[in-house]
């Protein structure tokens, strides 16, 4: 967990080409992309992270700058190795696991002990499943490509609705009144929770400047945590605003270097734990999931 927290690489390369045959046009731009890479590597500098313990901590480095933390680790649990993680998140006090990739995606509640599921719903062949979250009692999946959103009865996990939506599906959350769902851009969209209608968008960014690659979401006290595709850190974004206001440096979890596939296996799923106050975070193709401990302050709004 030591060293420097390399912003620039937030901004290198699209999804493999296993997960991104054509690259998407809003983030295709490599000029743009290299000049924010400037902007950010000149606005954050020297290292920024200190402490050699695995405690909970944090500093600011500037007033207007995020606060970066390193979260401590509380607990580890088995994960199993063939779940191409796209969501987790919490619902009716378990654990539930979205999974991706042609013809292996699941929606499932798992068992947090053993790593195994419960009970799943396997999506068609045809879909590629991707996050998920738990709204109005009802747990609710995006789709990668498909334009496609399923509603699941909980109890069952029977499909008892669907939505359709513009482009790609990648992270989806619920704050309560919308739902708040990712592209891989660097918008978030709001959309009603009934109705699934786009109510308004959200650019977030980092000193003024868009951050592109938002995946997996998770609301917590009024703010948005977001695992950034192919990055070992999650960032919190005021829902207001879209200022990136602090990063989870994730990189002692799992080190790329320990992974078969780096590039795939990858740090995504957020989930909250009203119940005890800590989150629970994986990645693609993990070994585990890590119970870590993260501050958490109500938003002001």
């Amino acid at each position: 967990l030591m060293g420097k927290l390399t912003w620039p690489a937030v901004l290198q390369g699209p999804r493999s080409a296993l997960m991104c045959p054509s690259p998407m046009p809003m983030i295709a731009k490599r000029t743009r992309r290299a000049a924010l890479c400037v902007l950010l590597a000149s606005f954050i500098g020297a290292p920024i992270i200190a402490g050699a313990e695995e405690t909970k901590t944090s500093t600011r480095v500037a007033d207007n700058r995020p606060k970066v933390i390193v979260p401590k680790v509380i607990k580890t649990y088995p994960h199993q190795r063939d779940a191409f993680t796209q969501g987790l998140l919490f619902a009716e006090g378990a654990v539930v696991e979205s999974t991706g990739r042609y013809g292996q995606s699941r929606l499932r509640f798992l068992d947090l002990g053993s790593g195994e599921p419960i009970n799943e719903y396997r999506f068609p062949q045809s879909i590629f499943a991707e996050g998920a979250t738990y709204a109005h009692g009802k747990l609710i999946a995006l789709s990668y490509r498909s334009g496609r959103g399923f509603v699941f009865d909980p109890e069952t996990l029977k499909q008892v609705d669907g939505f359709r939506y513009e482009g790609e599906g990648w992270g989806l959350t619920f704050d309560g009144e919308a739902l708040i769902m990712s592209n891989g851009s660097p918008e978030l969209r709001f959309l009603d929770a009934v109705t699934y209608k786009e109510k308004r968008t959200l650019t977030v960014t980092f000193n003024g400047q868009p951050i592109p690659m938002l995946n997996e979401l998770e609301c917590v006290e009024g703010f948005i945590w977001a695992n950034i595709w192919q990055q070992d850190f999650i960032i919190r974004i005021d829902p207001t605003t879209g200022i990136v206001d602090q990063i989870a440096d994730l990189r002692g979890l799992y080190p790329a270097e320990d992974r078969q596939l780096p590039s795939e296996h990858v740090l995504n799923g957020i989930a909250f734990n009203p119940n005890t106050g800590q989150f629970l975070v994986t990645g693609k193709n993990w070994p585990n999931i890590f119970e870590i401990a993260l501050p958490v302050e109500k938003s002001e709004d």
